[in-house]
C-alpha cells in the first residue's frame, strides 16, 4: 500500500474545502431568496418578501436592503364561529383612520384602514401599525416621517386577493 504524499493530501483538503465553501453559499443564498406574496400588493424595486413562522396564522417579513422592515400577521386565517362580514375589497377606502393607539375610539378620517404609532416607553422606538378590514395587520419600526410614508405608500396597496 503506498502513502499518499504531502502535495497529493493537500489538494485533496483544498478540493474538499472549495467543494464545502461552494455548497454553503448555495444554501445561504436559496435561503434568502426571495418568495412571492400571499397577497398582492406593490413592492417597489428592492423590496424582497419572507414568510415566517406563525401560529395559527399566515406571518411574513418584507424588506430591503437598508430599508425599513414591514411585518405581517394575516389575522383573518383565524376560523370563526360566524362568518365575517367585511366590505368587499374593491370598496376599501384605502387611507389610515389615525387613532393614538389601536384601542382608541376616536377617528381622525374615515378609512377603512386603522393606523396608530406606539411608542416603547423604555427605547421611545416608533412602530407603526396599519390593521385592514380583514384582520391583516402590517408593522414596521419608524424613524422619522419619510419612513412612515415609505410603509404606508407600500402597505396600503394591500390587496387580500391572490
Amino acid at each position: 500500500m503506498q502513502k499518499p504524499c504531502l502535495m497529493t493530501a493537500l489538494k485533496l483538503a483544498g478540493a474538499s474545502v472549495t467543494l464545502t465553501l461552494i455548497a454553503l453559499t448555495t444554501f445561504v443564498h436559496a435561503q434568502t431568496k426571495p418568495e412571492a406574496l400571499p397577497f398582492r400588493m406593490k413592492l417597489p424595486v428592492g423590496y424582497n418578501h419572507r414568510s415566517t413562522q406563525g401560529v395559527d396564522t399566515r406571518t411574513g417579513r418584507i424588506w430591503k436592503r437598508g430599508g425599513v422592515i414591514i411585518e405581517y400577521d394575516m389575522g383573518g386565517d383565524l376560523p370563526t364561529k360566524d362568518e365575517r362580514k367585511t366590505k368587499p375589497v374593491e370598496d376599501w377606502k384605502r387611507r389610515c383612520s389615525w387613532s393614538r393607539s389601536d384601542n382608541a375610539q376616536t377617528k381622525t378620517d374615515l378609512g377603512d384602514v386603522n393606523c396608530w404609532i406606539d411608542t416603547a416607553d423604555d427605547s421611545h422606538e416608533k412602530t407603526l401599525h396599519v390593521s385592514f378590514p380583514d384582520l391583516t395587520e402590517f408593522w414596521a419600526k419608524v424613524k422619522n416621517q419619510h419612513e412612515i410614508d415609505e410603509v404606508l405608500q407600500i402597505v396600503l396597496t394591500y390587496d387580500p386577493r391572490i
